[in-house]
């Protein structure tokens, strides 16, 4: 049986660190991280969780298809720390409206500038103390609650297998981060599959609407 960690492990067994791991795409914007910066990335949310904010150990994500969000399941996970509801915390973009007070929102930009807009009342921009946290865990990695065996049984469905590309359009939240990492493979996030130039970009599997 697969243990339940090893988010951390994973990322730095890649065979290639510095090629695309995981791309965003929406409309003209672009965000390619190779899986050194979503290491990198995962270190910076880790650290907050762990040392600078005050979170308990499950968090709920509300989150968008969007880069961001394998970075924050990845920093949750390598923090020994739960997605799971009921939750102590709860992290939402800048876009939202409805996020209760006490929520933590993290900005989309793509170069991860803080959040300009204003916020519903109480809920606290945490973009810059993840951003200005080292990209290294400051910290022993952790075996964590990443759900890593529902995460190869997912890319055995889908008849994923190293060197691939995955499309992921909104579904599974195991697609952004998981599945890439147990089967080898890189991904890419968007909202429409007429987004992406599938020949283009070397797509080998177009997976929707797989919760």
């Amino acid at each position: 049986m697969i243990a339940m960690s090893d988010v951390w492990s994973l990322l730095t067994r890649r065979r290639d660190p510095s090629a695309p791991l995981i791309t965003w795409i929406d409309g003209p914007n672009r965000v390619e991280l190779s899986a050194t910066t979503v290491l990198n990335g995962i270190a910076k949310v880790a650290n907050a969780l762990a040392l600078d904010l005050d979170a308990g150990p499950r968090v709920r994500l509300d989150l968008p298809w969007n880069w961001q969000l394998p970075i924050w399941q990845g920093g949750i996970w390598a923090s020994d720390r739960r997605i799971a509801e009921p939750a102590d915390v709860i992290v939402v973009s800048e876009t939202s409206d409805t996020a209760p007070p006490g929520s933590w929102a993290v900005s989309l930009d793509p170069w991860g500038r803080a959040i300009t807009t204003q916020l519903p009342a109480g809920v606290e921009d945490v973009t810059d103390i993840v951003r200005m946290q080292p990209d290294t865990l400051l910290f022993p990695p952790t075996r964590n609650t990443a759900p890593l065996e529902d995460a190869r049984a997912l890319a055995d469905a889908l008849g994923i297998t190293p060197g691939d590309r995955i499309l992921a359009l909104p579904g599974d939240p195991l697609l952004p981060l998981l599945v890439p990492l147990v089967a080898d493979t890189s991904v890419i996030l968007a909202q429409r599959l007429d987004e992406v130039a599938v020949a283009r970009e070397r797509v080998t599997h177009v997976c929707e609407h797989t919760l």
